[in-house]
């Protein structure tokens, strides 16, 4: 259950049998997730329909992406929620090859969608207006693996490029009708990979990913003040080549983030979450389920006692099984969720504190080796306000570390 920069959210996954609902004891603020029938607008062979991240400005209104293939090429797909369904929307398809990674929605009439397009490859931009998708690409090399907007004039992408023989990273902003590059540091001698980013304001955002020195990957984040982006040091407790990955962040302010991935532990990928203050990223305690591997794809915090981190994880049969976990101020705990074969989540989206939106993909009988879309309705009852302590230390704010 190895996953590479972005690409890497390709996993074998799961049968879809709308309607599962599966729930968790008091405790979780999320407490019951539930299968939502979703469509596959595609019509090729293997990987055929598959959804990588998904933006909810309210509870019922939602964007998820991905790609799809019709039979002639792998395409962008955009599904858009109306609180009861989920329908496929036209989208621009500018190359002969291109998918869709990640959405940031700002309200209904405001979204931005990036990946790439092409075997180089290129960026990819699509731009929403509440009527139509347009292509707002730039012919700048590179993948586009995230994006975060905190208005319609001001996102930031990131992802990688080649520079040479070695992948650097690539952080991209968008100005409302322009992308320009910026410059951003690499401290990989053998490839430097942002997976994700998180902004608050124009001036302060969060984003990580991997490196590779050696051959061995360590866990990067860097930080922007609204002049120049700089490497913040990040715990890697992990070992050996695939040691660890940090695959999405979530920030509630300047001083307040959470970024998820997986660290290497023996011979068996275990759930990392780290938390940052402002100045230090510290290792919290997490779930983990079975004695295979566990992995959290995207992470996604409404308040300071309140985040939901989503992923996978390989039952005793090897088969990709949904995860989902929820953090209530204290404690990171694990949230049934339904899998009727192998099943994956790729990314989590929240409208409150009560109702979130997972989105992945399934594979298996009786299809075979075809990806289908899935999407699962994370929902729960009002959080009370309470007083926490932190199990390993103090962080500000209130999550354990």
């Amino acid at each position: 259950m190895i996953r590479k920069p972005v690409l890497a959210l390709l996993t074998v996954l799961a049968v879809l049998l709308g309607g599962v609902v599966m729930s968790t004891p008091a405790g979780a603020v999320i407490d019951s997730a539930t299968i939502v029938p979703s469509p596959n607008p595609g019509s090729g062979d293997f990987n055929q329909d598959s959804l990588y991240s998904v933006s909810c400005v309210n509870s019922s209104w939602c964007v998820a992406v991905g790609e799809d293939n019709k039979g002639s090429g792998v395409e962008t797909m955009v599904l858009m929620w109306d609180g009861h369904t989920w329908a496929p929307a036209t989208s621009p398809n500018p190359s002969t090859r291109q998918s869709l990674y990640s959405v940031s929605c700002v309200t209904t009439t405001s979204c931005i969608a990036v990946g790439f397009m092409g075997s180089s490859p290129d960026m990819l931009a699509l731009s929403w207006n509440g009527s139509d998708w347009r292509d707002v690409s730039s012919p700048i090399p590179g993948f586009l693996g995230s994006v975060s907007c905190v208005n319609a004039t001001s996102c930031v992408a990131v992802g990688y490029h080649r520079d040479g023989s070695v992948d650097q990273t690539l952080i991209l902003n968008w100005n409302g009708s322009t992308w320009t590059q910026a410059t951003s540091p690499n401290v990989g001698a053998d490839g430097n990979y942002l997976n994700s980013v998180s902004c608050v304001s124009a001036s302060s955002c969060v984003a990580v990913g991997y490196n590779l020195n050696g051959g061995a990957h360590q866990t990067l984040a860097m930080t922007w003040n609204g002049t120049r982006w700089s490497i913040a040091s990040s715990p890697s407790p992990g070992s050996g080549f695939y040691g660890n990955m940090l695959t999405s962040v979530s920030c509630l302010s300047a001083t307040s983030c959470v970024a998820v991935g997986h660290f290497r532990n023996d011979s068996v990928n275990q759930t990392l979450i780290l938390n940052w203050n402002g100045s230090t990223w510290t290792q919290a305690t997490s779930p983990n389920v079975g004695a295979y591997d566990s992995e959290l794809t995207s992470v996604r915090c409404v308040s300071a006692t309140t985040c939901i981190a989503v992923g996978d994880y390989l039952n005793d049969s090897s088969v990709n099984q949904t995860l989902v976990l929820d953090w209530d101020g204290s404690t990171w705990t694990q949230v049934s969720s339904p899998s009727t074969y192998a099943t994956s989540l790729t990314s989590v989206s929240c409208a409150d504190a009560t109702s979130c939106f997972a989105v992945g993909y399934w594979n298996g009988p009786p299809l075979g080796s075809v990806n289908q879309t899935f999407t699962m309705l994370l929902t729960g009852h009002e959080p009370t306000t309470t007083t926490t302590t932190a199990l390993d230390g103090p962080i500000t704010p209130a999550f354990t570390g």
